[in-house]
């Protein structure tokens, strides 16, 4: 006995014979069918677009880190780097300082005699010096005060505080110098 090659449940005869609402039935079942792989597919492709999109994120955020690790260690190294241009900074303005101090002192010297022994020699601001110290008597005070100010490049001589030292005769003060 040989078994039919194709098995129809549904005679054609009886489906042309049947009622709409059997047609719609039959209809709908091989539409859902079709319904049902659509949205499997697109469930699927929805799917694989989200792991891709989570695939992106975390690549992003892989990079986020990596530049801000970078930017992190740039910063430290161009705080270092503000460090030493400060250092530098400072060595060039002492430098141009100190040829400007220099000349002021070698005209302050040439006012200086062997009767007046300087203490001690400030600089408050620029084109002022503060001295202190003291002269063998009044008259070496004096002259020497004559020579500051018939220098030239000295605007002004100011008197901050004097004192005779009764026991030596020698005469203290302290005087600011403006130059020019």
């Amino acid at each position: 006995m040989s078994l039919p090659n194709n098995i129809n449940l549904a005679p054609a005869t009886q489906f042309s014979k049947s009622n709409l609402l059997d047609k719609l039935y039959i209809w709908g079942s091989s539409a859902g069918k079709i319904l049902i792989i659509v949205t499997n597919f697109i469930i699927i492709s929805v799917w694989l677009y989200r792991w891709d999109l989570d695939r992106r994120i975390y690549n992003l955020a892989t990079s986020i880190e990596e530049k801000q690790l970078a930017i992190t260690s740039i910063s430290k190294k161009e705080e270092s780097i503000r460090k030493i241009q400060n250092k530098l900074n400072i060595i060039r303005e002492i430098e141009s300082s100190k040829a400007y101090y220099s000349r002021f002192l070698e005209n302050f010297n040439k006012t200086l005699s062997k009767d007046i022994e300087v203490d001690r020699v400030t600089f408050p601001s620029v084109k002022i010096i503060n001295i202190s110290a003291s002269a063998k008597d009044g008259t070496a005070f004096g002259l020497y005060i004559a020579e500051l100010i018939k220098t030239d490049s000295i605007e002004d001589v100011t008197l901050f505080g004097s004192s005779l030292i009764s026991e030596t005769g020698q005469y203290s003060f302290v005087i600011e110098i403006k130059y020019k």
